[in-house]
């Protein structure tokens, strides 16, 4: 989901302090300000290490921690608003402290609580704010998917983009989410099948209303790319004395790396900056992941030792191809960085690969200007 979160501004004029407002992408309004009126219970004690004050009220909790925010300080931000709901839990600046929390916790790297809180924040706002609270359930399951709680992502996710109040964009980003946890839960089917629905729900959207979407298109295509990549990552050797399995674990790893492979291809197609590298990034990688399989996977259980030995280095010697192979894909990727729209980011990361894998092959370091008389490309 493309959310920008904005810290709200504390404007304490005749005893109005607006609450926080939520923008999200391609939209730079904000929301009307609700404002909060009235005196609020002040809190007296010995001087207060954290505000500087021997009296203080909510007012004063709220002001402090939206200026921890400001400043970067996520942490003193973060207990201030605990303190102010710990508090004052009947104050009506309750409600802006709960979504500043979460984003708090967001900003720490606290993945899991920030989801927690941001629902918490729903909770409150959904009867008054469907929108807002549709947005914030999409962007709390898609913390817990990124920290891989499929559980706990699979509710919010699901009620969001059932809730008739999400963009198209940010609907079919949420039901992408959906179908990869299905396929890492195991019914790989179905999470395919929903990706193929969701292309075609795109394709159709663009015939019918001439609206192009290229993020979303990229966005599916990578998701796709992915699910088939958790596939493969996930085929199991059950027997590594049976030769007829064991081709058969070879031939549908290699299978799904390889529709992987086609749809990063398709992804980079599109040219997104957004999807272009993390799509580029693991196309990359594809042939490393697929050797590391092969390296992981049992050894034969009737081999000696010295015999167990020789096969693990042979192994490693056939294996060598799939980093030569990596290397080319690095090299086009770097070179046709430009044309591909890759970020900044993307394309140190893709360096950085290309140095490793050069290492490992014990090769002269890259220029990034591809092979020679070649431009790499597949």
């Amino acid at each position: 989901m493309r959310l920008l979160f904005l810290v709200p501004a504390l404007l304490l004029v005749a005893g109005c302090v607006p609450r926080s407002s939520l923008r999200t992408s391609g939209d730079a309004s904000a929301r009307p300000a609700r404002t909060v009126r009235g005196v609020e219970t002040r809190i007296q004690s010995d001087l207060d290490p954290m505000l500087g004050l021997d009296v203080y009220d909510a007012q004063d909790l709220y002001e402090f921690g939206v200026q921890a925010l400001e400043d970067g300080n996520f942490t003193l931000g973060r207990v201030a608003f605990v303190r102010l709901l710990e508090e004052f839990p009947a104050s009506q600046l309750s409600v802006g402290a709960r979504f500043n929390l979460a984003l708090s916790a967001e900003r720490q790297g606290q993945f899991a609580d920030a989801a927690d809180f941001y629902l918490e924040y729903v909770a409150v706002v959904r009867s008054s704010e469907p929108e807002e609270a549709a947005e914030l359930e999409l962007h709390a399951g898609m913390l817990r998917w990124r920290i891989r709680d499929l559980p706990g992502a699979v509710v919010p996710l699901h009620r969001a983009v059932h809730s008739g109040s999400l963009s198209l964009s940010d609907q079919w980003h949420g039901r992408a989410i959906l179908a990869r946890i299905a396929g890492l839960s195991g019914d790989w089917k179905a999470g395919e099948a929903a990706l193929d629905t969701l292309r075609r729900n795109i394709r159709r959207h663009t015939r019918t209303t001439r609206e192009i979407d290229p993020w979303s298109s990229a966005m599916v295509w990578f998701h796709a790319a992915e699910l088939y990549r958790d596939r493969a990552l996930a085929q199991r050797l059950l027997d590594v004395d049976d030769l007829s399995a064991a081709r058969r674990w070879l031939d549908d790893t290699a299978g799904w790396f390889l529709e992987s492979r086609r749809c990063h291809k398709r992804v980079l197609e599109h040219r997104h900056p957004e999807w272009s590298g993390p799509a580029a990034l693991a196309l990359g990688r594809i042939n490393e992941d697929f050797r590391d399989a092969m390296l992981t996977a049992d050894t034969p259980t009737e081999l000696s030792i010295d015999a167990t030995m020789t096969y693990l280095r042979l192994l490693d010697e056939q294996t060598r191809a799939f980093l030569e192979k990596a290397v080319l894909d690095y090299r086009w990727l770097i070179m046709d960085s430009t044309d591909l729209r890759l970020q900044e980011d993307a394309l140190v990361q893709l360096r950085e690969a290309l140095r490793r894998v050069e290492a490992q092959l014990e090769l002269p370091k890259s220029t990034a200007a591809g092979p020679d008389g070649n431009d790499g490309k597949p």
